[in-house]
């Protein structure tokens, strides 16, 4: 009957959505993306944008030992069976819906607690309060006590993954967002199947309890690393389209990748600073979608610089124009003003 139910639920639902009269979203003059090509544009965002990579490596961290507790909870719920007030299925169902309680108490309280702690402070101490709810789980001595753990697990496990989620949505321009999003959501998954083979793995070889605290004190530990490693600057970006260059206005060519060389013509004495904000030109192009970058140095006149940027078709070549936005032009104008070269030439 619960399956049963649900079944119905699921139909209620969908009956829903189908009846939901959403806005048809604007199409693009340029046509919609290939499906091959939007999905490599959007995988390549990801692995240029340092903001992005630090949110998915977080994520990982997170739910590779948040999914512990559920993912043992029906061998924590028999530990408790026949000891305490409630027995059998129910167990299990009490300890489930205080992590649902302890989530919806999170929510209530969100905005109080994103102004207490912000950014990286929010999410590492969501990890250490998840960690300290499941060694409460695995450690508890009754099910009040463990209900009670249940109720901080959910709360921590809301709390944090709503700022990794917000820290994604901030990181990600619209015209990529719902592909930045996915990557988010595959990350969760991800780290959530790892976890839980690895510690129901854990489980099977030593116990349960043990299990648990491994996850623990593993999950501090990661988070703590990659909040070294993946460093996140958590600077405001405006990610809004800048309009700061205007797409050529020629006629389209044929059928074949596109090649733009932009030359530059640079001041040795700032020729250092030029090659840094070529690296960030290439973050950026890459982001943006184009197919391959490379800066050229000519051997003859080592005051001569080619940046070679390559499109997968002319259509793409076009795209790329819309996607600029104006942190990408004011992150080219600190990292290196127009005094670093004395003439570009297109």
């Amino acid at each position: 009957m619960v399956f049963v139910l649900n079944a119905l639920l699921s139909v209620v639902a969908g009956l829903i959505l189908l009846r939901w009269q959403r806005t048809p979203p604007t199409t693009s003059p340029l046509g919609r993306e290939r499906l091959p090509s939007a999905m490599r544009v959007g995988l390549q965002f990801i692995k240029e944008s340092p903001r992005m990579r630090a949110v998915i490596a977080r994520t990982v961290a997170f739910f590779f030992m948040s999914t512990a507790i559920l993912a043992l909870l029906p061998l924590t719920a028999k530990r408790f069976d026949g000891i305490g007030f409630i027995s059998g299925a129910g167990v299990f169902t009490v300890l489930l819906a205080s992590m649902g309680t302890g989530a919806i108490i999170g929510a209530a309280f969100l905005p109080r607690i994103r102004q207490a702690l912000a950014g990286e402070a929010l999410v590492l101490t969501g990890s250490c309060l998840q960690a300290s709810a499941t060694v409460g789980v695995a450690l508890a001595p009754n099910l009040p006590l463990a209900i009670f753990c249940m109720m901080v697990a959910g709360l921590s496990l809301l709390s944090t993954a709503n700022a990794l989620a917000v820290k994604a949505q901030m990181a990600l321009p619209n015209w990529v967002r719902a592909r930045g999003m996915a990557a988010y959501q595959m990350s969760i998954m991800g780290g959530t199947a790892l976890g839980a083979a690895l510690w129901g793995k854990v489980a099977s070889l030593t116990s349960v309890p043990t299990s648990l605290m491994a996850a623990a004190a593993t999950g501090v530990l990661c988070m703590l690393t990659v909040q070294r490693v993946f460093t996140d600057r958590q600077v405001l970006e405006d990610l809004s389209p800048s309009q700061a260059w205007t797409p050529p206005r020629h006629s389209q060519p044929e059928e074949g990748r596109v090649v733009v060389h932009i030359e530059f013509i640079i001041n040795p004495a700032k020729a250092k600073r030029f090659r840094t904000l070529m690296q960030a030109s290439r973050s950026s192009r890459l982001r943006q979608g184009a197919l391959q970058w490379r800066l050229l140095h000519s051997m003859e006149r080592p005051e001569r610089y080619v940046e070679e940027i390559v499109d997968t078709s002319w259509v793409e070549h076009l795209r790329r124009f819309d996607r600029v936005t104006a942190a990408d032009v004011g992150c080219a104008s600190a990292s290196c003003p127009s005094t670093c070269w004395t003439r570009p030439r297109a």
